[in-house]
C-alpha cells in the first residue's frame, strides 16, 4: 500500500436508530483535524518466576477507541453534534419562513443522550464504522478574521469493519463577523439588549462521559454522559468595568452568543446557532497590560441551571434540514 496523507482519509457521521448499532453516514464532514483511533487496556503479570525479570505475560482487558475531530461549523451537520451534546432537538416547520426549520436543542434530563456512528473511509484500514460514538466535550470558538470552528472530543466503540461510501454536499458556514454576544437581566430582555464588542468567545460543553465496563467483556457496555458542564470565555478590548463588577459583585446574568452565516436560505432567511443562557456567573476576570499592546480583559462564565426558568440553555439551529 502506498503512502498517503490525512487529507485522503473521509469522515461521516449519523444518529443511530439503535443505540450502539453502526449506521451509514448522512453528513460527510470536511475537517481540520481527525484523531479517533483504537485503544486498548493492557495489564501485565509481573509475577516473581524466581528470575530478575519483571514479567513474563501481558493481556488485553479493554478496548474501545476515542480522538477528537475539528473543522468548520457547518448548518447542517453541526445540527448532530448538538443533537448528541444536548440530548433533545425540536424542529419547527416554516420558521422564519415556509422551506426553513428552527431546530431547538434542549438538555434531556437523561444519562444517555443521542448516541451516533462516526464513519471512516481510510486508505490503510479501509472502511470502518466508529459505533456507539459519544461526545465527551464539544467546543464553538469564534476568532477575528477566522471561519466559526468546532472541537469535538468523542468516545466510541472499537471500529468494525462497514461499507462507507463518501458523498460531501455543499452546506453553509459562519465567520466571525456573524458572531455577537449580548448580555441581560433575564433572557426575555437579551433581544433588546445592545451587542457587547468581544474579540473572541468560545462555548465549551463537557459530558463528564465515563465508559460503563462490565465483566464477561472488553467492550463497555455503553459510555455514560454523568453532568453537562458548560463555560464561556471571552476576550473583548477593556473599555470599561462593567464585566469586572459582574465579577467582582458574582451578578448572574442571561447570555447570548448569536452566529449568523451570510448565506441566503429560503427567499430571505440566513443559517443560524444561537445559544440562550439563562442565567451565567462571572468566575474568572483579568486584564492584560502590556507595555505597547491595547489593554484587554478575559472573562471566564459559567452557564448554571436556573432555577426560576428551570433551564440551563437552549440551542437553536436555522437550516433546511427536516429534523435530527
Amino acid at each position: 500500500m502506498g503512502k498517503y496523507t490525512g487529507r485522503d482519509i473521509k469522515i461521516g457521521i449519523s444518529k443511530e436508530s439503535t443505540r450502539g448499532v453502526a449506521t451509514p453516514a448522512s453528513y460527510w464532514i470536511p475537517r481540520r483535524d481527525f484523531d479517533v483511533q483504537d485503544k486498548a487496556s493492557i495489564i501485565i503479570d509481573d509475577q516473581s518466576y524466581g528470575v530478575i525479570e519483571d514479567s513474563v505475560d501481558a493481556r488485553v482487558v479493554n478496548k474501545w477507541s476515542e480522538g477528537k475531530i475539528s473543522g468548520l461549523v457547518r448548518d447542517k451537520a453541526i445540527g448532530l453534534f448538538l443533537l448528541n451534546a444536548l440530548g433533545t432537538s425540536t424542529p419547527t416547520t416554516s420558521s422564519p419562513e415556509s422551506g426553513v426549520i428552527t431546530h431547538t436543542f434542549t438538555v434531556a434530563q437523561s444519562h444517555q443522550h443521542q448516541s451516533l456512528t462516526i464513519n471512516v473511509d481510510d486508505t490503510i484500514e479501509g472502511d470502518e464504522q466508529y459505533a456507539l460514538a459519544m461526545l465527551k466535550t464539544l467546543e464553538i470558538n469564534a476568532t477575528l478574521n477566522e471561519f466559526v470552528i468546532f472541537n469535538a472530543d468523542f468516545m466510541a466503540k472499537q471500529a468494525t469493519p462497514g461499507t462507507v461510501t463518501a458523498a460531501y454536499v455543499a452546506e453553509n458556514n459562519f465567520t466571525a463577523d456573524g458572531v455577537s454576544l449580548k448580555i441581560a437581566a433575564t433572557p426575555g430582555t437579551l433581544t433588546a439588549a445592545t451587542a457587547t464588542k468581544v474579540k473572541s468567545v468560545s462555548v465549551k460543553i463537557d459530558k463528564a462521559l465515563e465508559k460503563a465496563d462490565i465483566l464477561g467483556t472488553v467492550t463497555p457496555d455503553d459510555f455514560i454522559n454523568k453532568n453537562i458542564s458548560i463555560e464561556i470565555d471571552i476576550e473583548r478590548n477593556y473599555e470599561d468595568t462593567t464585566f469586572k463588577t459582574l465579577y467582582m459583585t458574582a451578578s448572574p446574568q442571561a447570555m447570548r452568543v448569536d452566529i449568523v452565516s451570510s448565506a441566503i436560505i429560503g427567499l430571505v432567511s440566513n443559517p443560524r446557532l444561537t445559544f440562550d443562557f439563562n442565567q451565567v456567573n462571572f468566575t474568572d476576570w483579568s486584564v492584560s497590560k502590556g507595555l505597547d499592546d491595547i489593554v484587554v480583559e478575559k472573562l471566564k462564565c459559567k452557564a448554571v441551571f436556573k432555577i426560576a426558568d428551570a433551564k440551563m440553555l437552549e440551542a437553536r439551529l436555522v437550516n433546511v434540514a427536516t429534523s435530527y
